[in-house]
């Protein structure tokens, strides 16, 4: 056998083995979208969109005295309380509140108190509602919130 045609021989096993067959990219997709995976591993890998949230907005003294401490933010600081009791979201995370379009990306800072809807519920500072939404309109319902967890 001539050296050029081991040369090709080799050049095209390489190529195959670089190239994965159709069956096994759809594996691959097929394990990538397999709901095996726990919440926790969900929330961990930083993936969770919560949707269907109801989206309000707090203002004045009930952003005294943040429940995860820190100074008072004012009404137009990127700020939220979320019903921390219900573990989707904890002090220190980031949302991201998806409304018609629009994005805010605010922190958890406080808990509230009054989102007892049994769902996901953000309060947000009146500011920051305003930025999607009129605030005529009172609250949301069906926002999408991505949770970006603090490490």
């Amino acid at each position: 056998m001539k050296f050029s045609a081991i040369l090709f021989a080799a050049a095209a096993a390489t190529l195959a083995a670089a190239h994965p067959s159709v069956e096994a990219i759809h594996d691959v997709q097929v394990r990538d979208t397999n709901t095996h995976l726990t919440h926790f591993d969900m929330h961990k890998r930083k993936r969770i969109i919560h949707k269907d949230v109801k989206v309000t907005f707090y203002w004045g003294n009930q952003l005294n005295n943040p429940a995860c401490g820190g100074p008072t933010p004012n009404e137009n600081e990127p700020v939220a309380a979320v019903k921390l009791s219900m573990g989707w979201a904890k002090c220190g995370d980031t949302l991201h509140v998806h409304w018609k379009g629009k994005m805010i990306a605010v922190k958890v800072v406080d808990d509230c108190g009054s989102c007892n809807s049994g769902k996901p519920w953000v309060d947000l500072a009146r500011g920051m509602f305003k930025k999607i939404e009129d605030l005529d309109v009172g609250e949301l319902h069906n926002a999408h919130v991505r949770v970006i967890h603090k490490n």
